[in-house]
């Protein structure tokens, strides 16, 4: 019954409708999985400037999911979903950059694709700049898991990465380990310790 509505709603160019078709159609096998519709609202509703759809028309066309595969047509579309602040897309463009695939390899645009990224907390961008020792990437991937949002919530190794970002002296991971040790949180309380950091 569902269906039928999201049909009628999509029939009268309403965005959310066609895009939900599109997922529906990509992931729900009580209708049936099937990608070449997924493909076609995906594609509907990003030509109408929906910034997910641009997003999932992009992964169909990297991995050839129900359309012929074309990275260099998936790159444009994951642009164009980063312009429109699509946390993921960045991701996806950094990875293009930094391999070089479809375009010329840029380390420097690709790590700027993963920074954007990583300012709208983007799990994959944070991760990946913090595994090249980005200090900010670092103290805020560690607030991630401090936290719990978006990954599971860890305060071991949370205070890792405050840890490492303190042996730089980034300023507010030296507060996080210095609380930490004050408090006793994944460790033993320790006053000396925090007075150290």
């Amino acid at each position: 019954k569902a269906l039928e509505f999201f049909k009628k709603g999509s029939e009268q160019g309403e965005t959310k409708c066609i895009y939900t078709l599109g997922y529906l159609y990509g992931h729900n096998p009580e209708i049936g999985i099937n990608k070449e519709e997924s493909a076609k609202y995906y594609k509907i509703s990003a030509d109408k400037g929906h910034v997910k759809s641009m997003y999932n028309y992009g992964v169909l066309l990297e991995q050839g999911e129900g359309i012929k595969q074309d990275t260099s047509e998936a790159l444009r579309w994951f642009e164009l979903a980063a312009s429109n602040n699509h946390p993921k897309a960045f991701f996806k463009c950094g990875l293009y950059y930094l391999n070089g695939i479809s375009v010329p390899q840029d380390k420097d645009k690709a790590n700027n694709f993963f920074e954007k990224g990583a300012e709208l907390d983007d799990i994959e961008c944070l991760t990946t700049l913090a595994a090249a020792g980005h200090l900010g990437a670092i103290y805020k991937y560690g607030i991630l898991l401090e936290q719990g949002e978006g990954v599971k919530q860890n305060t071991f190794e949370a205070l890792k990465h405050f840890k490492k970002a303190a042996e730089n002296n980034h300023p507010k991971a030296l507060f996080k380990c210095g609380f930490y040790y004050l408090n006793g949180i994944s460790v033993k309380a320790d006053i000396q310790k925090a007075y150290e950091f």
